[in-house]
């Protein structure tokens, strides 16, 4: 099962403000309004892992860098190699 979510800027402001004026770890460097999010434009898209107990797995683990490994060979982009914010679950045209 896969789902596809735009995001609106309000939205990507949200996630921009985690780890600034809300609690929370920083998730992203784009603010949705001076600096547009790849998610927003329909570039990108965040994947998760379902395991085998059909639970979520997020974690960074060597499972996502073989996904990204992967994504890169047909000439994606992969969050795992962005510098600073590291985000394993990002696959970007």
């Amino acid at each position: 099962m896969a789902y596809w979510i735009e995001r609106s800027a309000d939205q990507q402001f949200t996630l921009y403000q985690q780890g600034r004026t809300e609690p929370g770890a920083i998730v992203t460097n784009c603010d949705g309004y001076k600096k547009i999010s790849p998610h927003q434009r329909w570039r990108a898209a965040d994947l998760v892992i379902v395991g085998e107990d059909e639970k979520l797995i997020w974690d960074a683990s060597a499972r996502y860098e073989l996904l990204g490994q992967m994504w890169k060979n047909l000439g994606g982009k992969h969050g795992g190699d962005f510098v600073g914010l590291k985000d394993m679950n990002h696959f970007e045209l």
